[in-house]
């Protein structure tokens, strides 16, 4: 994140080959049943997984619950995906990266935000390190479950 933000990022070790963590990462119909935080998706695009996918995803956060419309950006299959989300305060970007380890696959992910409007520039100095707290926890969480998924179908 941008302004009173730092970009934060993630990254772990899955024991699934990059085919696999992809083919988990772009299930759309089966994001809510394999990552913990994600109550529901609601698929507004053809459910194929290219640039230009759209879905709304709620979300449950420390914060409580959130919704967000999401939508690709860019994509190199499999091993590259961007992701924005346009909302009425804050918009935001996720890069992710999935690179072949010995076997193995590295997930990566950054989490970007545009610059937001003063008012919300004032808040996020006061509560940013929060925010930040969270946003990474999400994070950490969203790789938790992708890991998990991954590693249970490849074995």
């Amino acid at each position: 994140m941008r302004g009173a933000h730092s970009t934060i990022e993630v990254a772990r070790l899955v024991r699934a080959p990059v085919e696999r963590v992809w083919q988990v990462f772009t299930d759309l119909p089966a994001r809510a049943e394999v990552m913990s935080t994600v109550d529901a998706v609601e698929i507004l695009s053809d459910g194929t997984f290219k640039v230009g996918a759209a879905w709304q995803e709620t979300r449950t956060l420390r914060a409580g619950p959130v919704t967000e419309q999401l939508r690709v950006v860019s994509m190199e299959r499999p091993h590259r995906c961007a992701i924005e989300s346009h909302a009425a305060d804050e918009d935001y970007r996720m890069e992710y990266e999935f690179t072949p380890r010995n076997g193995h696959t590295r997930m990566w992910v950054r989490f970007d935000a545009s610059p937001q409007p003063l008012a919300n520039r004032v808040l996020a100095a006061f509560f940013g390190g929060m925010v930040a707290r969270v946003i990474e926890g999400a994070l950490r969480q969203d790789l938790e479950d992708l890991a998990a998924a991954s590693e249970s179908a490849a074995a």
